[in-house]
């Protein structure tokens, strides 16, 4: 479903399932060790650049790409199985 759909708004089903899907993402992130959470909630939420990052936290700016590709990962294995594919499922 693209990110905006006029025929989606405020219909119960697809409200539901975006509360969902946020709910399982911000679930994902608190089992994140605190140094990679931080790092890519700076990124990503707050939309600061890496130099900022590292900036802020008070690290080397490689530190901080290093921690947000490990983040990533990270959250990418904590929802692989809640957001896979009905055909991924089945192999």
């Amino acid at each position: 479903m693209p990110v905006w759909n006029p025929q989606a708004v405020g219909r119960p089903d697809v409200m539901f399932e975006a509360q969902e899907r946020s709910r399982l993402v911000r679930a994902a992130l608190e089992r994140l060790p605190p140094e990679f959470r931080d790092t890519l909630v700076l990124k990503e939420y707050d939309g600061l650049r890496c130099e900022e990052i590292a900036e802020v936290l008070g690290v080397a700016v490689g530190t901080v790409k290093s921690r947000l590709f490990r983040a990533k990962l990270e959250l990418k294995r904590h929802l692989a199985a809640f957001f896979a594919s009905p055909s991924s499922l089945a192999d």
